[in-house]
């Protein structure tokens, strides 16, 4: 390609031009901006760090289960995501923090910080409560035959904390501007 060739999506956009304006996906990109604030709108980089951050928690390995008589079983962020809210039914209530989440977000894109703050500080207190979890039995099956226990948090939860975290951050960096 090019050196004044910027790929956005499935559009390609030159650079060298700088009277035409185009709209992708809701956003404006102005040519002749340097790329990196045409592709990340300043106001929007702190969102999208914390979307990023939520997405790769998808992707690491999050909690570590000892089962009875089987070896470690270790669930991935996605999984968790999937399957947590069923936690409830055990007293398990850390994977409530994903709707506190999405609630600051929407405060964050309505452009109102302090909800989104203290929404994503529910989020966090939501999260932490899986420590009181670690090592406590629960039951393995609907039928209570089996016990598993979570064991270890790995650094899925660690960055899906973060990505909470960046959120407020997010929120009052947009009101500021």
């Amino acid at each position: 390609m090019a050196s004044g060739t910027v790929v956005l999506s499935v559009l390609l956009v030159d650079t060298q031009h700088t009277d035409a304006l185009f709209l992708d996906q809701g956003v404006h990109f102005a040519l002749g901006q340097p790329a990196l604030s045409a592709t990340i709108p300043k106001m929007k980089s702190g969102l999208l760090v914390s979307l990023v951050l939520y997405g790769i928690a998808c992707c690491l390995p999050a909690l570590t289960f000892r089962k009875s008589g089987t070896p470690d079983d270790i669930m991935l962020g996605l999984r968790a995501l999937a399957v947590g809210w069923s936690g409830v039914f055990a007293g398990v209530l850390g994977w409530y923090a994903n709707p506190l989440y999405f609630l600051g977000l929407a405060f964050t894109l309505m452009r109102k910080p302090v909800p989104a703050a203290i929404a994503c500080l529910l989020a966090v207190a939501a999260a932490c409560t899986v420590f009181n979890d670690l090592g406590r039995e629960l039951p393995g099956d609907e039928g209570g035959v089996t016990k598993t226990a979570i064991v270890r948090v790995l650094p899925a939860f660690y960055v899906w904390v973060a990505s909470f975290l960046v959120l407020p951050v997010a929120a009052f960096l947009q009101r500021a501007k």
